[in-house]
């Protein structure tokens, strides 16, 4: 017989911790903790006081900002820790049947999960702390240019007013200039620490006709110049750019269609530079023109320039290179 294995699912919100220490089915016990620094300490007495010797694995959602200190904080402590996309646990507990949701609930499914796909689980390990800075102005970034864009259409709006306020005109262009202004400022300083932690891999990722500063950046910090990803279909699969075709049988077939349940933001920039590699980058122009002449749609198009950006950034990292249009980047398998 193995090791004895035990598994601490932990549902994260932004306040609490409910935990449930599964060590197989007949035994299992749920517990709820403060999600600051004074509960993680109990978290862990607790776990090492009550629970037997043996393999202990500390189980999470990724949950955006929630998750991420208690994971560092137990990583730091010298604990197993695994942060899985939510995506998971949502088909598995679909896999069970389960129809009610709590938190207590969510915490018992997130730990058998782990007990009974020992094999499959990656184990969690830190970015930098550049890299959580870079992504923490990326998407900060991203939420100043949603406001440039709300304004801007309130700004449309006041427009067709029949009695317009110049006031509220020239404060919404004061806004507005004032929010590019702090991009400009953020992007200068996001290409700053590219430069001075990832100067190679930056370069390297500039290389390839299509991939901005943007998106070489999420790379580097959110996906970890990716580290964790075996192979670049896996890349697609977790950016959710992977085509899903519903299929029952020989009679009943579905159109292609996109899985939505990957990272929103990253494909969001993806999307607009698979749109410019379109025009740029050798093999994805030649790409997008065989696809179009298969009368295929502009959609479907986009997602396949976009696969094959993600496979052309894959090989450049992993390869230690640089994109050529003559070159065919080789992927690692």
């Amino acid at each position: 017989m193995g090791e004895k294995l035990t598994t601490i699912g932990i549902d994260v919100s932004k306040k609490s911790l409910d935990v449930c220490i599964y060590e197989g089915e007949k035994k299992s016990k749920l517990l709820k903790f403060n999600n600051e620094e004074k509960g993680y300490e109990k978290l862990l007495n607790y776990v090492e006081k009550e629970v037997e010797e043996g393999e202990k694995i500390y189980i999470m959602e990724s949950t955006g900002i929630y998750h991420l200190r208690l994971a560092i904080y137990l990583y730091k402590n010298g604990s197993k820790v695994v942060v899985l996309n939510p995506y998971v646990i949502k088909k598995y507990s679909e896999m069970q049947m389960k129809r009610s949701k709590t938190d207590e609930i969510d915490a018992r499914l997130i730990s058998e999960y782990g007990y009974e796909n020992k094999k499959r689980l990656l184990y969690f390990k830190p970015n930098s702390q550049e890299q959580y800075e870079i992504e923490q102005m990326l998407k900060l970034i991203s939420n100043y240019k949603d406001l440039i864009s709300k304004l801007c259409n309130y700004r449309e709006g006041i427009k067709h007013n029949p009695y317009p306020s110049s006031k509220v005109l020239r404060d919404i262009e004061k806004q507005i200039t004032n929010l590019k202004e702090s991009i400009k400022k953020l992007e200068k300083e996001i290409e700053k620490k590219l430069k001075k932690s990832f100067k190679k891999e930056y370069e390297q990722l500039r290389s390839i006709k299509g991939v901005g500063a943007m998106l070489s950046a999420s790379i580097i910090s959110i996906l970890n110049n990716f580290e964790e990803f075996s192979n670049a279909k896996k890349v697609s699969a977790y950016l959710g750019i992977c085509p899903g075709v519903k299929e029952s049988g020989t009679s009943v077939r579905g159109k292609g269609r996109i899985i939505k349940q990957g990272n929103r933001y990253i494909r969001k920039i993806l999307y607009m530079c698979s749109i410019t590699a379109m025009r740029y980058n050798k093999s994805c122009r030649e790409l997008s023109e065989r696809l179009k002449a298969k009368g295929k749609k502009w959609k479907e198009i986009v997602i396949a320039v976009a696969n094959k950006l993600i496979r052309q950034a894959y090989g450049i990292l992993k390869n230690g290179t640089f994109y050529e249009d003559d070159y065919c980047c080789k992927m690692l398998k």
